[in-house]
């Protein structure tokens, strides 16, 4: 949420007010202004929260250790029961490296998505 405040303090009142004047409603100063300028807000919370989940190990071990049925088992805690409770260290490596790949395609996303320049 801070993020976003941030992201919504940083959109000038000045294309509000032209909006505005132009007699665009709420819900077209929202489409057309508000929300074109905090895509890159948007993208870099989608993107941190998709690498957080991809991440996510210490709670779902404490909590549900992958149980029911695994349908809670996550990628790291995949790699986890691969490599210290299976000693499969070979699997576990490459599903380490398969999760780095998964990462890095997401941050080339982020990248490409952002890159798109937003002039005030």
């Amino acid at each position: 949420m801070l993020v976003f405040l941030t992201g919504l303090e940083g959109v000038p009142r000045m294309y509000y007010d032209a909006a505005a004047i132009d007699g665009a409603g709420p819900w077209r100063r929202f489409r057309h202004v508000t929300l074109p300028l905090l895509n890159p807000v948007i993208v870099f919370s989608v993107v941190i929260g998709a690498i957080s989940y991809l991440q996510t190990f210490g709670q779902v071990l404490s909590m549900t250790n992958g149980e029911p049925l695994n349908s809670t088992r996550t990628i790291v805690l995949h790699v986890y029961a691969l490599a210290f409770q299976r000693f499969q260290m070979g699997s576990a490596a490459a599903a380490t490296v398969i999760l780095f790949v998964m990462i890095l395609a997401l941050t080339l996303l982020q990248f490409k998505l952002v890159r798109r320049k937003v002039e005030y």
